[in-house]
């Protein structure tokens, strides 16, 4: 007997076929679902913010994001200033950034400082920092959609532009002769930044032809950090600047010619003792003469002057004598600071002490220099 053949039933090929269609379908329509997610995804700005944010903003320098959104600094300082005050003010604070706006095709995200608080156990930080905890906005960041779409028709966003907030809220204010020259932070400082010119007090008392000093006031503003000054005197010598605590202004002293003081010292304080002798009879003008410029308005009132006010006496000596800065115009006349004290002396009473101080001028007549005015202290 011959057996029969059993075939399979087409009703389930056909149906095993179908399935295996339809579950492949399905894996590939849930590949092609994750793609389309994970494209839409990526699209989002926040995603681009957030890249932004770490490359920018987390280091330990803001100096390359200063340089993304093209901030310059004053003439004066380099983008390690207001980077430096930046990092300063983070000092305490978080920082973290939201989203600002949204305006047609571009989005805002600000980076923001926040005080730093403790987080209790029911709020997450993000909670906290839009609690209304005051802020500083450091930054913005731009992103704008893209001009062409991905496969799935997201355009998604790029990186457009950086914006930082830091203002220079310091200034310096110097005041020096026009003939010494002035840096900061090793840069010369410019005529432009004069804002102000007046002739020094000692101009007064030159003579014709005689250069004074001009002093000039330079402001530089604009500055991030204290700057380093520096300046130099005409003969390239460092000068000292001393600010005045009430103002913050840098005023110069003067630098002053050490050789001319041992050249010239003597003679002068010898030829002062000799007026103060004089003006209380105890000298005569003729040791004067061989000091003074006979012909100047100073000599003058001296050897005319009637109203001498002479304290009883029949002693006297010199104390507490003082010359010093010398500060020669030119290579004709210079002026000096002398000081000491005449005390007069007559037994039974109490020494009467006639003090000089006074800024001296002197000119060169022939091989000496000859004192031709003054100024009282």
């Amino acid at each position: 007997m011959t057996q029969k053949k059993r075939s399979f039933p087409i009703f389930w090929c056909i149906y095993a076929l179908l399935l295996i269609a339809f579950v492949a379908f399905l894996y590939w329509g849930a590949g092609e679902l994750k793609a389309y997610l994970t494209a839409f995804e990526n699209s989002q700005p926040i995603h681009l913010a957030e890249s932004v944010f770490q490359e920018y903003f987390t280091g330990d320098s803001l100096v390359p994001a200063l340089e993304k959104s093209g901030y310059e600094p004053g003439e004066y300082e380099s983008l390690e200033a207001p980077a430096a005050v930046l990092k300063a003010m983070q000092e305490g604070k978080d920082i973290s950034y939201y989203s600002a706006s949204v305006l047609g095709d571009e989005v805002r995200y600000n980076v923001v400082l926040t005080d730093q608080v403790q987080e209790s156990e029911t709020e997450t930080n993000d909670e906290i920092k839009v609690q209304g905890i005051p802020s500083t906005k450091l930054a913005t960041i731009y992103l704008n959609k893209r001009e062409e779409a991905d496969e799935y028709g997201f355009r998604g966003y790029e990186f457009t532009k950086l914006e930082m907030f830091v203002k220079p809220e310091k200034s310096v204010k110097v005041t020096a002769p026009s003939t010494s020259k002035l840096t900061i932070n090793g840069k010369d400082v410019t005529a432009d930044h004069v804002i102000g010119e007046q002739a020094h007090e000692f101009n007064a008392f030159l003579p014709q032809g005689v250069e004074g000093i001009t002093l000039l006031t330079y402001e530089v503003t604009g500055l991030y950090e204290e700057p380093t000054l520096a300046l130099v005197d005409r003969n390239g010598m460092e000068q000292t600047l001393v600010q005045d605590e009430k103002t913050g202004a840098f005023d110069a002293k003067l630098n002053y010619d050490s050789a001319l003081q041992e050249q010239q010292a003597d003679r002068i304080l010898t030829g002062m003792k000799e007026f103060a002798k004089h003006m209380q009879n105890d000298g005569g003008i003729g040791p004067v003469s061989r000091y003074f410029d006979t012909s100047s308005m100073f000599y003058r009132n001296i050897a005319y002057n009637l109203s001498q006010f002479v304290w009883d006496h029949n002693g006297y000596e010199f104390r507490n004598e003082v010359v010093e800065n010398f500060y020669a115009f030119d290579e004709n006349t210079f002026c000096c600071h002398v000081a000491f004290d005449h005390v007069l002396k007559l037994y039974g009473r109490e020494d009467y002490v006639d003090s000089i101080d006074m800024i001296i001028f002197a000119k060169k007549k022939g091989n000496n220099f000859y004192i031709y005015d003054r100024i009282v202290q």
